[in-house]
């Protein structure tokens, strides 16, 4: 059996308006809270992509 030792795996909602972020909407609004939730999924990926650089996905 293969182990993963360097694995990550993201778990997020789809980007949908009032679907995502939904205790910051009283806020900033559904449309600030999904800009919200894009911006930091949008981070996160690119936090991840050097990861992924280095050590590519040979399935």
């Amino acid at each position: 059996m293969q182990f993963f030792h360097d694995l990550v795996i993201l778990f997020t909602r789809c980007p949908q308006i009032g679907k995502c972020k939904s205790r910051l909407i009283p806020s900033l609004g559904a449309k600030g809270a999904l800009k919200v939730h894009k911006q930091l999924v949008s981070h996160i990926l690119k936090v991840l992509n050097p990861v992924q650089e280095e050590r590519p996905f040979t399935g």
